[in-house]
């Protein structure tokens, strides 16, 4: 029988695989919709089946004492998934998940906080050692200049964003289920989503005239991304600390890099991969005890 400890980290993992999905599939739809319309409708979509779960549930709204952090999450999955989705535009999906990598440390910083936790000495080292190495790959990628590119503002912001969905989200789960978290959050994003999607349809009526692959990566960042990804991925929190599973997501630009290859043609460069496994070693040292 697994212990509390290794059951945290294989949910953890698995929400991670699934996540790493999220910058190639991205890729896939934002050449045809627009980034902005990408981080919009996917929302839609995760908020419509979001809602058809918990009318099947038939689960009663949230009590008034969550609606504070139901709500900074709800502004943090709509920021991360439009902010990540203009990004894709322009940047290939291996150098968005590199600067992604950052997330953790982001991360444990609110979880800090916000949630109170205090991680050992070990973890901040790891962390630091792997942030360090994307701050690196960053100032490489252009040439030694820190001037940034605009696709990685974006990303930069979505690290903010993803902190406030894991953080805030996870206090969610202290009071009910990691499914019923995400549903909640996803439904509390139709004020904002539904008007944004309306706009983007009358000002353009042909965006949804996708082609298979565009509809494709759509619906995977729509149903997996945004959504079944969140149900080990918050029970992981509840498990071993929003921390401690938050790091796993270091490893989330080596499983991207290696889908990139495959299915989008991209490039791996030696800098890129020695970045990758350095970020692979700072992950174990976060979790050496």
């Amino acid at each position: 029988m697994l212990s509390k400890e290794v059951y945290g980290m294989l949910l953890a993992f698995l929400g991670v695989l699934i996540f790493s999905w999220t910058l190639p599939a991205s890729r896939f739809a934002a050449p045809e919709m627009g980034g902005l319309a990408v981080g919009v409708f996917r929302n839609l979509i995760g908020a419509a089946v979001a809602m058809v779960v918990l009318l099947i549930h038939k689960e009663k709204f949230p009590a008034r004492q969550h609606w504070k952090s139901i709500i900074l999450a709800t502004l943090g999955t709509v920021g991360f998934g439009t902010s990540v989705a203009i990004a894709m535009k322009d940047v290939p999906s291996a150098h968005g998940a590199v600067v992604i990598a950052v997330i953790p440390l982001t991360t444990a910083l609110l979880a800090v906080l916000r949630a109170k936790e205090r991680p050992p000495l070990n973890f901040w080292i790891g962390i630091l050692i792997g942030c360090g190495t994307v701050v690196t790959f960053l100032i490489s990628q252009n040439g030694g200049s820190l001037k940034l590119h605009t696709a990685d503002v974006w990303l930069l912001a979505a690290l903010v964003f993803s902190a406030f969905t894991y953080v805030e989200g996870a206090k969610v789960t202290r009071h009910m289920p990691g499914w019923k978290a995400i549903s909640w959050i996803l439904v509390f994003t139709l004020p904002l989503i539904l008007p944004a999607s309306i706009f983007l349809l009358v000002q353009n009526p042909h965006i949804l005239n996708l082609t298979p692959v565009a509809w494709g990566g759509l619906i995977y960042v729509a149903l997996f991304s945004a959504y079944l990804g969140f149900f080990p991925w918050y029970h992981s929190f509840t498990l071993v600390g929003i921390s401690r599973a938050g790091v796993i997501q270091l490893l989330q630009p080596l499983m991207t890099f290696v889908w990139g290859a495959l299915f989008l043609g991209e490039h791996l460069s030696p800098a890129i991969l020695i970045a990758g496994a350095v970020v692979l070693g700072s992950t174990v040292l976060c979790w050496k005890k």
